[in-house]
């Protein structure tokens, strides 16, 4: 055979399809990556509350961004082997193995990355689901059938071989499991993730429906959210690519089924994060709230000359000032009010993350430049089953 360039020509098609997948993959990891960006901004600037959702979600990209470098390699060494211009059987064996190493590596790197998005968006619905037990027992649940399904499915995928390198080299010695152990192990992991996305997609949406909201902001939150079944078809594709062993040319399956693995992995971190990013386009952040903690709500009040609110009780008072969007009792929150008769009436609390609305027990006057709040009215929010906020709101 004559030796000629390895290079790939650009009217191979396999090459035009290495090109397709490496598009597609950079395009949804750029857009991913981005939101990551803005959601960390929004966190720590804008409401000043990150969370371990946040820390998660940061883990879940680098783990992506790592799966896309290595899925660029898998592409290239595979088009070089595909276009077949070798000398020798050893050139065209050592970039189908190089093809073949990057690919078994960004295999259970990428599970793990999904596992992390998976867990950010459970972390991020317990910070919604505060109130509801029972919900926030069924995310306990998925953490941990997750996490119980993932770990072992990442150990059985690095321990098929044995040297692990055989993954790669078939050539080495040693021994590996039968095909169908493989492919059931794939099968396996990918229900479960089938099944986690749609579960954490439907979750908020049947939530979201239920409460006091606006129905064009309903719609929007469950498109939104409703990434996460497509997130779950990606899945179902990357499984099925997984376990077909006839999609291109020797383990050309393995490189699509990483390909979609990291378009499962970023459209669920787009998911998660595009809810998070609702503070940026809130034009009433922030405001000012007096207020007191305290652990009984049938306490009496009375007003006091400089137009706040004391308690008469003897529980120890702390008076503390603050801005809604950074309410430790809570999560970043607003003060949604009606006019009537040249009056402001506070209506409740808005979740700036959920943008669920929290209802006030009595009826608030919120005079306008903060100036007075009615005698005996008991604005309130009640946090962890015993803390509440009540005081004067200042416009």
């Amino acid at each position: 055979m004559a030796t000629t360039s390895k290079a790939a020509s650009s009217s191979d098609p396999s090459n035009k399809g290495g090109t397709a997948y490496l598009a597609t993959q950079s395009t949804f990891v750029a857009i991913a990556t981005l939101l990551v960006l803005i959601r960390v901004y929004v966190r720590t600037v804008v409401v000043k509350s990150i969370g371990l959702d946040d820390a998660v979600i940061v883990l879940a990209l680098i783990l992506s961004l790592i799966v896309c470098a290595m899925t660029s390699l898998t592409v290239h060494y595979s088009a070089l082997y595909l276009a077949g211009d070798y000398s020798t059987k050893a050139e065209a064996l050592r970039d189908v193995t190089t093809a073949l190493k990057w690919s078994s590596i960004a295999a259970p790197i990428g599970i793990f990355s999904g596992l992390c998005t998976r867990l950010s968006i459970c972390l991020f619905l317990l910070r919604i689901f505060r109130t509801k037990r029972e919900w926030r027992w069924g995310l306990y649940a998925v953490m941990v059938f997750a996490t119980a399904v993932i770990i072992p499915t990442i150990v059985s995928l690095l321990a098929q071989c044995s040297p692990v390198q055989k993954l790669w080299d078939p050539l080495l010695p040693g021994s590996c499991w039968s095909p169908r152990t493989v492919i059931d192990i794939g099968y396996f992991n990918g229900g479960a993730s089938v099944l986690c996305d749609w579960i954490l997609a439907t979750l908020p949406i049947v939530f979201m429906w239920n409460i006091q909201m606006r129905f064009t902001v309903k719609i929007g939150i469950c498109i939104l959210m409703g990434l996460g079944y497509f997130t779950g078809i990606c899945a179902i594709v990357r499984t099925t690519l997984f376990t077909d062993g006839t999609s291109g040319a020797e383990q050309g399956g393995s490189i699509q089924s990483a390909v979609w693995a990291i378009l499962e992995i970023n459209v669920g971190i787009i998911a998660a994060s595009i809810p998070t990013l609702k503070p940026l386009f809130n034009p009433s952040r922030p405001s000012i709230f007096r207020y007191f903690k305290y652990r009984r709500t049938s306490e009496r009040y009375r007003k006091t000359s400089e137009n706040t609110l004391a308690i008469d009780t003897d529980d120890q008072v702390q008076l503390n000032k603050l801005t809604l969007n950074t309410m430790p009792s809570a999560m970043p929150s607003s003060l949604s009010y009606y006019q009537d008769k040249g009056r402001n009436h506070g209506k409740g609390w808005e979740d700036l993350e959920s943008q669920a609305s929290m209802s006030i027990p009595e009826k608030v006057h919120l005079a306008e430049r903060g100036r007075e709040m009615e005698t005996g009215s008991n604005l309130e929010y009640v946090g962890d089953g015993e803390v509440h906020a009540i005081g004067e709101y200042v416009v």
